[in-house]
């Protein structure tokens, strides 16, 4: 029975996140966006794939925002390529060597947060592009809740075998674990969750927690900030940004393995008990496959199809994929949890 509770728990959370959880492209009314905004783009090496992303910004239906590009020291000229394309639509500065003691994107985040007086700072990633009213639906999403941060997961665009089987790993955990609502409603700083792809805070509540200084040894500095943010009495939410803002967040499975090490210890709850327990529940399915007789299989199978209808439903994740490679897809899991639990003790670049 074990097996039948935790995929009917899998369903229920997914059909909630799926069809009343908050959605960016949700939100209705007439706000007044008199607040400043500021886009901060930190670029290493994305001379290849920034334009689409500054393409789909300078177009947006905001009315007062500007977007800042920081290159952190790319070595294939994004910065000789931003100033010729975008001269006078972006603001370009380049970084400064990091210092000892910070990781790569926090030290970005924080360059970028001292180059603008805005009310508002949107962090975002060089390989999104989104649709003109990102920014206006984010904006009035705090406006609506009263909100000192907001973020969004992206819908993720995926072309390639590892890309269709892996990568969608985050939003089956997300959607299948976190009623989102609670990110916004529980104080429980373990149901708070962000990404870094797209974070929108505000600049006094930014500077009030003292930035990313304070996360600056950190390889997953957007869940920190969330987790920061709601032990210290901040209001924040996270939801999806379906159908709004895309990314393609990688190519091949080399580059997948190595950006779900550097972060699974934390998606799956950032201390052993929780990764342990989490990865439990996901296992669970196979376990009641083999190990049940043969009435319980044929429910455990029916209700593993229902979970991964509801994701394709809502989150386009390939119930195909989703249900064939689904032991590999929690052996892939199980690695790269791991294996960052030993990369968080460590030092690493954020690329």
């Amino acid at each position: 029975m074990i097996y039948i509770f935790i995929l009917l728990l899998f369903i229920i959370i997914s059909f909630l996140n799926g069809y009343f959880g908050p959605f960016l492209d949700n939100i209705k009314g007439n706000f007044i966006h008199s607040k400043s905004v500021s886009i901060l783009i930190p670029a290493r090496n994305e001379v290849n794939r920034i334009s689409k992303c500054i393409d789909s910004l300078i177009i947006q239906d905001y009315p007062n925002f500007k977007i800042i590009v920081l290159d952190d020291e790319s070595e294939d000229g994004t910065f000789e390529f931003l100033k010729n394309k975008y001269y006078y639509k972006i603001q370009l500065e380049r970084g400064r060597k990091r210092p000892m003691g910070w990781l790569g994107k926090s030290w970005a985040c924080q360059q970028l947060s001292v180059m603008s007086d805005s009310d508002i700072l949107i962090f975002t990633d060089a390989d999104n592009w989104y649709k003109k009213d990102a920014i206006s639906k984010s904006v009035a999403y705090m406006e609506k809740f009263q909100l000192d941060m907001l973020s969004a997961f992206p819908q993720n665009v995926t072309t390639t075998f590892s890309e269709n089987t892996f990568t969608p790993i985050v939003d089956r955990i997300l959607y299948s674990l976190l009623p989102l609502w609670l990110t916004y409603k529980s104080n429980r700083t373990s149901l708070a969750a962000a990404n870094g792809q797209w974070i929108c805070i505000k600049k006094e509540v930014y500077q009030n927690i003292g930035g990313h200084s304070e996360l600056r040894k950190t390889n997953v500095e957007d869940i920190a900030l969330a987790r920061k943010l709601k032990l210290e009495g901040f209001k924040i939410l996270t939801l999806s940004a379906m159908n709004i803002i895309y990314v393609r967040m990688y190519n091949n499975f080399s580059e997948v393995f190595k950006g779900f090490s550097k972060n699974m210890y934390q998606m799956l709850g950032g201390n052993i008990s929780a990764l342990i327990f989490n990865l439990l529940l996901f296992w669970s399915p196979i376990f009641g496959l083999l190990f049940s007789n043969f009435e319980t299989r044929i429910s455990i199978l029916i209700l593993l199809i229902f979970w991964k209808l509801i994701l394709q439903m809502k989150y386009n994740i390939n119930i195909i994929y989703s249900i064939i490679f689904y032991p590999s897809i929690l052996i892939f899991m199980t690695a790269t949890a791991f294996i960052s639990i030993f990369k968080e003790k460590k030092e690493f670049s954020w690329r």
